[in-house]
């Protein structure tokens, strides 16, 4: 008897060997899936928790250090004169911008703006200074918060060697500095000169690039020649600085951090932008007010609030609300708590608050 041999596999047996490879395949491309997701949520979680962080310490520390003059404490009673020539008609300091933000007496480190929108802040020091609220790239996000901080910040070489008052006349007033190579300052910089008892803004009017390290206090951008204070050789000459923080648009239509800041009043554009964290889809600020003078915040306010007196702010609560760039992450719409309230996200994107409370170091002791 002759036995048969299999040759090939029958219809049947074919459809179960593709039925079982088919499950197979499934498994596989469901598992690949279920990674690939987690790890698109893993990745955005870690980028918008990295530029929440860094942002919000960022912020944080500038704040801090807003209002500072040196050894010159406006506490303390020690007055801040500003010298510059600022007036309406003067042709020394024209940008409308920099004759804003120029005009700093000491008590007015911090100016924040609450829910910016087109027409608050027209006539304002940002609108000043160039900004505005749209949805272009590069323009404000309705309905964040907005501040402007001064100051000094120290600068290398700026320790006060001599100083020659100029005579009871017209004379011009003179600093020798440590160095002025390594300060960098050069004509019609702004600088701020104090010591424990006097702080005076002026203007740099020669030349510094003459070999010596000497700065002049003259009437070419000042209202006067020589400064108001009384100085020698405990002063410092520090650089006047001066710093925006806003949320607004990128290139991409998104939304991040941005830092508008003074870089040199000499300079024929004298500020400079940059993007500091992407992302950040809102800022807000809550304002902490001493109410009876022990330099500790006894109610917090939101900015504008009737009542509140911005020179005795002294900390500032910061929220800052970072979100993923996938729109397509989060099951379903996100709840997360901000600013003080509860928010349903509209979208499927993963978000993070912040918060810090910064105290103004430059207004407590």
């Amino acid at each position: 008897m002759r036995i048969k041999l299999q040759q090939g596999l029958s219809i049947v047996e074919l459809m179960v060997a593709l039925l079982i490879g088919s499950f197979l395949v499934l498994g596989l491309v469901q598992v690949f899936t279920a990674n690939k997701q987690g790890f698109e949520v893993q990745e955005a979680t870690s980028r918008i928790q990295e530029n929440g962080r860094m942002a919000i310490e960022m912020l944080s520390r500038d704040l801090r250090e807003a209002g500072f003059m040196g050894c010159a404490n406006v506490l303390a009673g020690v007055s801040v004169n500003n010298n510059l020539d600022l007036s309406s008609t003067s042709s020394k300091y024209t940008d409308p911008g920099l004759k804003e933000v120029l005009s700093f007496t000491g008590g007015d480190a911090v100016e924040v703006f609450d829910n910016v929108t087109a027409s608050s802040i027209k006539s304002t020091s940002l609108e000043k200074l160039g900004l505005k609220v749209g949805t272009a790239a590069g323009e404000l996000v309705a309905g964040t918060d907005a501040v402007i901080l001064k100051g000094a910040e120290p600068l290398k070489g700026g320790k006060v060697v001599e100083y020659k008052t100029g005579g009871s006349g017209s004379g011009t007033a003179q600093f020798t500095i440590a160095d002025l190579t390594a300060s960098k300052l050069v004509q019609k910089d702004v600088v701020v000169v104090a010591n424990c008892n006097s702080a005076d803004i002026f203007g740099i009017t020669v030349d510094t690039k003459n070999g010596a390290n000497n700065i002049v206090h003259g009437s070419d951008l000042n209202v006067s020649p020589k400064p108001q204070g009384t100085y020698d050789k405990e002063s410092y000459i520090y650089r006047y600085k001066t710093e925006v923080f806003y949320v607004a648009y990128n290139a991409q239509g998104e939304p991040s951090l941005y830092l508008r800041r003074l870089v040199s009043a000499a300079a024929a554009n004298p500020f400079e932008t940059l993007e500091l964290a992407s992302g950040v889809e809102d800022l807000q600020f809550v304002l902490g007010e001493d109410t009876d003078g022990d330099f500790v915040a006894n109610r917090y306010l939101a900015p504008g609030t009737s009542g509140i007196n911005m020179n005795n702010v002294v900390s500032i609560k910061v929220n800052i609300l970072t979100r993923s760039d996938d729109g397509a992450l989060a099951r379903g719409s996100q709840t997360y708590y901000f600013n003080g309230a509860s928010v349903t996200a509209s979208d499927s994107r993963l978000r993070a608050p912040f918060q810090a409370t910064v105290a103004l170091r430059n207004r407590v002791r």
